[in-house]
């Protein structure tokens, strides 16, 4: 089994298909908005300059964000829907509200049994290995006017589409 989490290569699954057919893949997003913080959070604790350079504002670097997702959104719903039963999408913000049945539709998906002592002993290590890097709705805390706009302006339609 090999997992991979880069969220840009999910533009990359036709070339995976063709290589691995019998690929299962499990596309796990949450609220673009939240994405936009942690990945802004992210980069500015890496940074030696260049990013704040790039991007002056939070706002800047969130219509960005906002296209970015758009298109592998867009990447992995065209998976999808030509390979249905070979992807499934997980809404992270599922995750927290009921691990233990999100956990029970991946393990099914997968094609692994698994009783009940046992997923939940998976999923309580799974918080401890991997937490969620912002707590989900994190972006009302940060989003001002300015930053909420120009999200919107590329991605406010999918946030629509995606049920937030």
């Amino acid at each position: 089994m090999v997992v991979e989490k880069t969220p840009e290569h999910v533009a990359a699954l036709d070339i995976l298909d063709r290589v691995v057919p019998e690929a299962r893949v499990i596309h796990v997003f949450r609220d673009g908005r939240d994405e936009a913080l942690a990945a802004w959070e992210f980069n500015l604790g890496l940074s030696r300059g260049e990013f704040p350079r790039t991007y002056p504002t939070f706002a800047d670097f969130a219509e960005v964000s906002a296209g970015n997702r758009n298109r592998v959104i867009d990447a992995a719903r065209r998976f999808r829907r030509v390979r249905p039963d070979s992807c499934l999408e997980v809404r992270a913000e599922d995750v927290v509200e009921n691990p233990n049945r999100v956990a029970e539709r991946l393990f099914e998906f997968v094609g692994v049994g698994i009783d009940a002592d046992w997923l939940k002993a998976c999923t309580g290590t799974a918080w401890d290995v991997a937490p969620l890097d912002i707590e989900p709705g994190s972006w009302r805390r940060s989003f001002n006017d300015t930053a909420t706009g120009h999200f919107n302006r590329q991605a406010g339609e999918l946030l629509k589409l995606l049920g937030y």
